[in-house]
């Protein structure tokens, strides 16, 4: 556990959960709460060009980016179309 912060006296405690991070290249189409496996935690790691509020990360071949998350199953691979980066 880790501390986050005091409030009051009291701490707020934040358990940490490390999870191996893969990178994922959505095929059809951009990355977003609906396209992607329900509760995901994901965050682009190279941004397609129409993303211009994320000037600090180098712009994707890819016609919609490259994600890093969780590592998915093939079932969820194959359901939201993401491809895995080799």
């Amino acid at each position: 556990m880790v501390c986050i912060g005091i409030t009051n006296g009291t701490r707020r405690l934040k358990r940490e959960v490390h999870h191996m991070t893969k990178k994922y290249i959505p095929l059809l189409r951009p990355a977003s709460f609906s396209t992607l496996p329900q509760g995901l935690e994901w965050t682009y790691v190279e941004a397609p060009s129409y993303v211009t509020k994320r000037p600090d990360l180098p712009r994707s071949s890819h016609a919609h980016g490259v994600i890093e998350c969780r590592e998915l199953t093939i079932e969820e691979q194959e359901r939201f179309d993401l491809r895995p980066v080799e």
